[in-house]
């Protein structure tokens, strides 16, 4: 992987949606997906086991069987706190927001984003800026 290339691993219980993460980001000169996951404990063992760096960016499902993305958030950043991570919705609640933020959350990022402000926060939250792109409810 080239250095200027921000490292994306992914997270989430569906693998359409991986899938589908992974052909969005394919060929994009900026971003590597590295690998991904289906719940929080898959990318706990594979942060335990990794030979190398960090992933740049976890893009983290908040709603998963087993360990979910909120529980995986605050094991990760307490066992690697380099990491970022980008919570990834398909509720825009501000409940989860919240929930989100003080588990460590880098940003939040609902689903029905796309393409654009899927690559944008991947983007900022690798720079260190913390992003939300939901449209809560008034």
């Amino acid at each position: 992987m080239n250095r200027s290339e921000i490292s994306v691993y992914l997270v989430d219980d569906h693998q359409v949606v991986l899938d589908g993460l992974q052909l969005l980001l394919k060929g994009h000169p900026q971003i590597q997906v590295t690998g991904t996951a289906h719940n929080g404990h898959e990318l706990l063992e594979y942060l335990e086991r990794r030979q190398g760096a960090l992933p740049d960016v976890i893009l983290m499902d908040i709603n998963m069987p087993g360990m979910d993305g909120l529980e995986a958030t605050q094991r990760a950043k307490a066992g690697y706190p380099g990491v970022r991570v980008l919570m990834l919705t398909m509720r825009d609640d501000k409940r989860d927001l919240d929930l989100a933020l003080a588990r460590g959350a880098d940003g939040f990022l609902s689903k029905s984003k796309g393409k654009k402000e899927i690559v944008d926060a991947i983007i900022r939250v690798s720079r260190g800026e913390f992003v939300v792109f939901a449209d809560f409810e008034k």
